[in-house]
Parts: C-alpha cells; sequence; structure tokens
C-alpha cells in the first residue's frame, strides 16, 4: 500500500488523469458531447480569484480553472459519471454566485466535516450521488461512505490511520472522522481503479443517464435488468477495446430499457 509519503500533488498529472478518465467514459457508454474542454487560458466563467466567501486556495482555483467537465443538465437529466455520481460541473457557475453556496453543493455537510481550502469536491453530493473531494496538498481523492465492495483489490487506498495521522500533522484533529470515513486513494490511481471497475462491469451504465454499482440491493427484477445489460456488453466485446462496438452496445440496451426500465433509456 502507498503512503503519504509516496504521494504528491501535480497539477498537470490532476488534469490529464480526469481528462483521460472522461475520454475513457466516451470510448464506453457516454456521447462526446458530454466532455466539456476549457478554452486556452482557462474558464473564464471561473473567475482567476474564486468566487466571494469560496474561501479556496489559489491552486483549488487554478485547478478548477483547467479541469475538463461533464456537460450536466437540470435534474432528471443528469448524467452518471461512476456509480450514481454526478460530477461536478464548476464551469457552469455565474460569476456572481456565493461562493459559500458552491461549497455547500460540492462538499459534505458543514455541521459534520469542516473542510479545508485546500480540498476541492470534485462531484455535487446528494441523496444518491457521493462525496468525493480532491486535496491539493497530500495528492490524493477522498470517497466518502465509499462502498465496501470498491476497496481493496489492485489499486490499494493510501495505507495508514486517520487518529494516527494527527500525530504525524497531516492533519488537524477536527478533520479525523469524515477522513477515517472515506476510501483514500492517490489522485491517478483513484480514476485508474474507477475504471478497472467499469471495466469489469462492477460498474454498470443502465442507460445514457445512470450507473449502477453491483453491490447495491436490489428486487429480483432490476437485478436481470443489470445481468442482462452486463451480457449485452459482453457480446459486443466489452473490455476489448479492439473488439468493442459502443454504437451496437448503445443500441442494444436501449432496446433492452425500453422493454424493461422505459424511464432510463431517455
Amino acid at each position: 500500500m502507498p503512503s503519504f509519503s509516496d504521494v504528491s500533488y501535480s497539477r498537470e498529472a490532476t488534469v490529464a488523469a480526469i481528462r483521460d478518465y472522461y475520454r475513457f467514459l466516451v470510448s464506453m457508454y457516454l456521447d462526446a458531447s458530454n466532455v466539456l474542454e476549457p478554452p486556452e487560458g482557462g474558464w473564464p466563467s471561473i473567475p482567476p480569484n474564486g468566487w466571494e466567501n469560496f474561501d479556496k486556495t489559489d491552486e483549488v482555483i487554478a485547478l478548477l480553472r483547467e479541469l475538463p467537465y461533464l456537460r450536466q443538465g437540470s435534474d432528471p437529466y443528469q448524467i452518471n459519471g461512476a456509480p450514481y455520481t454526478v460530477f461536478a460541473d464548476w464551469q457552469f457557475t455565474d460569476e456572481d454566485i456565493d461562493g459559500q453556496d458552491l461549497k455547500e453543493w460540492s462538499e459534505l455537510d458543514p455541521d459534520e466535516a469542516e473542510i479545508p481550502a485546500h480540498i476541492v469536491g470534485l462531484t455535487a453530493p446528494s441523496d444518491k450521488s457521493p462525496a468525493m473531494l480532491l486535496d491539493t496538498e497530500l495528492g490524493v481523492i477522498y470517497w466518502y461512505e465509499c462502498p465496501r465492495g470498491v476497496k481493496g483489490g489492485e489499486f490499494q487506498e493510501i495505507e495508514g490511520d486517520p487518529y494516527d495521522w494527527v500525530d504525524d500533522d497531516l492533519i488537524p484533529e477536527n478533520q479525523v472522522e469524515w477522513r477515517a470515513g472515506s476510501g483514500i486513494w492517490p489522485i491517478e490511481t483513484f480514476f485508474k481503479m474507477l475504471k478497472a471497475n467499469f471495466q469489469k462491469l462492477n460498474f454498470v451504465p443502465i442507460g445514457p443517464r445512470e450507473v449502477q454499482d453491483v453491490w447495491v440491493a436490489r428486487d429480483e427484477y432490476a437485478k436481470e435488468t443489470q445481468f442482462a445489460v452486463q451480457n449485452i456488453y459482453r457480446k459486443q466485446g466489452w473490455p476489448n477495446m479492439a473488439r468493442f462496438n459502443k454504437q451496437a452496445c448503445s443500441a442494444e440496451v436501449k432496446t433492452l430499457l425500453e422493454e424493461r426500465a422505459p424511464s432510463l433509456a431517455e
């Protein structure tokens, strides 16, 4: 397992890892138009000094200005970039929006967790969408209340106990609880882990706007639908990209969902 001493943060590597991940999603199930690339010089809708009351570091703002994003519509037309996960589209914001509202939109409940200025939310947490936060000092991503099935395996989490990290002066005591409740990976490893779970079909795209995982309990009909979608992907060559026929796969999944789950086929 890696330790914090083995990990460092790089803005360039972070942007590249997220861009590579979104391109991977396009190769599997997303339309290419869902990925938004920043113009030269960064997103003009993100103020160079951040938003009022945002209280994030200059590095966080610089990163947000350079990242690609997944295009998000209004609910229920938001797409999933991981199981039940709505990735935050930071470039959509209005220059005059209050930064405190943005933090509440992208982070954990402020009454339950103190998120420092060098950490920023990657997702829009909700009852379904998990909180994923990126640490620009330690070079890691936290998946809060990460499913047990995601942990372990080839892509190991950061080694150590958050309660020990306080003694090592890595984190303040008032931030232990939420970090202890998270899966923690180096940034590039995190996205490799997500891709591996898609490749194994532990993460299953059920239509264009919902990704499920195989660990959530569901009724027999929903399990049969998920299993049928997995079989379509395998039949169309997934995960062998030399054989995978995305167009045929998407069409066959759509036909299946129109019969079994019409609300997911839209």
